[in-house]
């Protein structure tokens, strides 16, 4: 009893003091909840594919109405010479080879060539060679969840340069938005001493 009549008023300190920690702490345990965070990265990698490929080519249908009386190189001519000649240019023209080629665009994935030989009046074989690339995507996504955050009690006892006279304890409440909050009470020679402390997050850049 001769200890509360001695620290009546720093008892009554201590009332309100706790009185306004845990009103201060209810008010402040708002959570900052960090978001999750996710990331989709994208990547595009091609398999080049080539070919080659020979098909013969078969007649659908013939058409013969050309009117080749009209044609002078056609027309015999009376001189053998003359003749031969012409006969020499027509055997030339027919036995000859003729290479055609043509590409064909695939889009953007590649292209196709073709290669047509004629020979004796007839298309003997159609070559074609296949060079493209198939895009292959892939997404990867990366979803990164913070846990929770919760509030926070820790307690501790303490003593200073004073020695065994001088012992406290203390609480230090942490809340969801990462604020402290710390009370000690002690003893030193038969007073009552007792203190409070607030901390707040000091954001440093990385």
């Amino acid at each position: 009893m001769e200890f509360i009549t001695k620290n009546f008023l720093n008892l009554l300190v201590l009332v309100i003091v706790m009185f306004m920690l845990l009103r201060q702490c209810n008010s402040s345990n708002k959570s900052i909840q960090r978001k999750s965070d996710t990331v989709t990265v994208v990547d595009t990698a091609y398999i080049i594919k080539t070919n080659t490929k020979i098909k013969k080519v078969f007649i659908a249908s013939t058409d013969s109405s050309y009117d080749v009386t009209s044609d002078p190189r056609f027309i015999p001519d009376t001189l053998y010479e003359t003749l031969k000649a012409q006969f020499t240019k027509l055997s030339k023209d027919y036995t000859a080879r003729n290479i055609y080629k043509d590409t064909l665009i695939l889009d953007s994935i590649g292209v196709v060539n073709i290669t047509d030989s004629v020979q004796f009046n007839t298309l003997t074989n159609r070559k074609y060679t296949y060079l493209y690339k198939l895009p292959i995507v892939t997404n990867t996504t990366t979803t990164t969840n913070y846990p929770k955050q919760v509030r926070q009690l820790y307690a501790g006892v303490g003593i200073n340069s004073s020695g065994i006279n001088s012992i406290n304890a203390g609480l230090m409440y942490k809340s969801r938005g990462d604020q402290l909050y710390g009370f000690t009470l002690g003893v030193n020679n038969n007073q009552l001493v007792y203190g409070f402390q607030t901390y707040f997050k000091i954001k440093l850049h990385k």
